[in-house]
């Protein structure tokens, strides 16, 4: 499952790029809402 999550958001990701619609990568707010996810996501 979080396979086929993976390939559809690196997909999105590609086709974005590949249009020319690219911004700079702020680390820091991905780690952040990475960590607000998987709080969510605990049973």
């Amino acid at each position: 499952m979080f396979d086929d999550y993976l390939r559809r958001e690196l997909k999105v990701g590609f086709e974005q790029a590949d249009a020319g619609q690219l911004e700079p990568w702020d680390m820091e707010a991905t780690l952040q809402e990475a960590h607000r996810r998987h709080a969510v996501s605990k049973p």
